[in-house]
């Protein structure tokens, strides 16, 4: 049933009421907008008020939408797209104070959301959970790393919610792969480790990759985020190789 009617510049806009669920709870003080039977918007209010609880904007003819989830107060409790219901892309969600507490990124895979990128804040702004995207590769075109030999090991973060990274890496102490404990840094979004085997066999190495945004001059250690790394790899003496 149709329960209004305006115009608009795009052509008569009717409202009807409609369903509405958030994160599975159904919401039921909610009104459809539509132009020529498309959905163009939905707001859903707290019930009994004129609250807004909930604005999401449909891009006509498409999958996509971006939706605003608002405190009764009216500030911003959360914010983001959605493709086809699932969140896609950049994701916030709010304190009733207006400080972050969410920041992810959402890839959209076989038909359903995928987390790529997580960062939780307590109400202090202090980073209490992550989840970093991280990706390695080294120089070496082979399977297996020759004693005595250098190489370049990299480990790479594949999405951030920063302009321009500087990258930390913190390197445990691996004698069988003549890797030394220390911290370095580097501009970009990857970091590099070198490493000599020492000895033939398996070995490994590991350590800690940070993230800092480059535009601060001094990192807020509350906010820094981090990600163990850990690299295993097989060893052999050259006349072994060279036998194969």
């Amino acid at each position: 049933m149709i329960t209004g009617c305006v115009f608009s510049n795009k052509g008569i806009v009717k409202t009807r009421p409609i369903k509405y669920y958030i994160d599975s709870n159904f919401v039921a003080v909610c009104d459809g907008y539509y132009i020529y039977d498309t959905l163009v918007k939905i707001i859903c209010l707290y019930e009994g008020t004129n609250d807004t609880m909930v604005e999401e904007y449909f891009d006509r003819g498409k999958m996509v939408s971006t939706r605003n989830i608002y405190y009764q107060d009216g500030s911003l409790k959360e914010e983001g797209q959605l493709f086809g219901g699932h969140p896609v892309g950049i994701r916030k969600k709010y304190y009733p104070s207006g400080r972050l507490k969410v920041y992810e990124y959402n890839n959209f895979v076989n038909g359903k959301s995928d987390l790529y990128y997580y960062k939780k804040y307590d109400t202090t702004g202090a980073l209490v959970a992550v989840y970093l995207p991280l990706t390695y590769w080294t120089n070496n075109d082979d399977t297996v790393f020759e004693v005595g030999k250098q190489y370049e090991l990299y480990f790479k973060l594949m999405y951030s919610e920063y302009d321009s990274v500087t990258s930390w890496v913190l390197t445990e102490p691996s004698p069988e792969s003549g890797v030394k404990g220390k911290k370095e840094g580097f501009i970009g979004p990857a970091v590099r480790i070198l490493f000599t085997p020492q000895t033939a066999g398996q070995h490994e190495i590991k350590g800690t990759y940070f993230e800092t945004n480059a535009y601060d001059s001094i990192p807020n250690v509350k906010r820094v985020a981090s990600s163990s790394i850990h690299f295993d790899y097989k060893a052999e003496r050259r006349e072994r190789l060279r036998s194969k």
